[in-house]
């Protein structure tokens, strides 16, 4: 105090310094995406990974929810949070709750880190039954693939050879595949959940596979599993998204999978 009645007295017509303003909520989640969204690894073409699209989709989600302009603590106390909880479980899962209040409790830490809250938040997740590991027989594996059209057959073995994630199968690029290491041929997974490279040798079957798709394969960077597009494909802008018997990435085989799994029981 001392210091500033000195200051005016030497500065009489000088201004007080600006008091500090603080964040709303939009403003704290657009920081957020600039400081640690846009700066996790990206595509080879540059373009955002798959995981930061999702990632965006539900902040903009929760955003929406409690409104861009909302004060931060106000979205950080327990009723606030256990309203939002109580909206999403009456249209999804427990899990895909859970990653939304995960997300939302990362932005508030981000907010407390950078003084937008008094205190860490305290974000409760649902508690959810602990998955059963399930293991295929011979036999129902025989029955899984005979049931596959020959366009999902092979992409079900490798990934029964394989172990991959969904996603790491269907972004694996003829770059990625080693079909002339010795003793076994490898798959190399660079987008992976932790951004870490990791490769996996492939047992007789699954190299068989990839031999048979590299007969048709296109450039390096083309992906291994594709399909030829049966019609021209347009996007939602206009413009020309494929022609027709170009390779595209495979369409419906999520559809497909529940239908193979439903018409064999499993």
């Amino acid at each position: 105090l001392l210091a500033q009645s000195r200051a005016a007295e030497i500065f009489p017509g000088r201004r007080k310094a600006p008091r500090f303003r603080p964040l709303t909520f939009g403003q704290v989640v657009d920081r957020y995406i600039e400081n640690v969204m846009l700066t996790k690894q990206r595509k080879a073409d540059g373009s955002i990974s798959d995981y930061v699209a999702n990632e965006l989709y539900r902040l903009d989600q929760i955003v929406t929810y409690f409104g861009a302009s909302a004060v931060v603590k106000h979205t950080a106390k327990w009723a606030a949070i256990a309203e939002f909880n109580h909206s999403l479980l009456r249209r999804m899962t427990q899990e895909s709750a859970n990653r939304l209040l995960s997300l939302h409790r990362a932005v508030l830490n981000k907010a407390y880190e950078w003084g937008e809250t008094e205190t860490p938040p305290y974000v409760r997740l649902n508690r959810s039954k602990p998955h059963k590991n399930r293991y295929l027989t011979r036999e129902e594996e025989t029955r899984l693939i005979a049931a596959c059209p020959r366009m999902l057959q092979e992409f079900v073995v490798f990934m029964l050879d394989s172990g991959a994630r969904l996603t790491e199968a269907m972004s694996l690029t003829w770059r990625d595949v080693d079909l002339t290491r010795k003793p076994r041929a490898a798959a190399h997974f660079t987008k992976t959940k932790n951004g870490e490279t990791r490769s996996v040798p492939l047992p007789k079957r699954g190299t068989r596979v990839l031999r048979r798709l590299s007969k048709t394969r296109g450039g390096l960077d083309s992906l291994v599993f594709s399909e030829l597009a049966r019609k021209t494909i347009y996007t939602k802008y206009g413009d020309v998204y494929c022609r027709k018997g170009e390779r595209i990435p495979l369409c419906n085989y999520q559809l497909l999978w529940r239908r193979v799994r439903r018409s064999i029981g499993l």
